[in-house]
C-alpha cells in the first residue's frame, strides 16, 4: 500500500491534524516497510500526482489499483455542498 498524505493543510482545520502526527498514522497502518509506503505532497503542485504515481512504482514496480479519497472538509450540512 502506498499512502499520501499533506500535513499542512491538516493543521489549517479547526479540529486540526492527528495529535500523533502522520508518523502517528502510518505507524497505526503497521509502519513503512515492505507493504507500506508513505509520501507527503501537496496535490497543488501540478506535478505532484506524478511523483506520487513514480514513488508507487519505484516501490513496488507497478500500480495496480488507485484508490482516491479526497476529503472536503467542511462544518456545513450535506445540503449546503450540493
Amino acid at each position: 500500500m502506498f499512502a499520501h498524505s499533506w500535513s499542512p493543510y491538516d493543521a489549517t482545520e479547526p479540529w486540526g491534524s492527528d495529535p500523533a502526527g502522520i508518523e502517528g498514522v502510518v505507524a497505526g497502518l503497521g509502519g513503512e516497510g515492505s507493504q507500506l509506503a508513505h509520501a507527503e505532497v501537496d496535490l497543488e503542485d501540478a506535478e505532484a500526482p506524478r511523483l506520487l504515481v513514480m514513488r508507487a512504482v519505484e516501490k513496488f514496480g507497478s500500480l495496480d489499483t488507485l484508490v482516491v479519497n479526497h476529503a472536503r472538509s467542511s462544518v456545513g450540512g450535506l445540503a449546503e455542498l450540493i
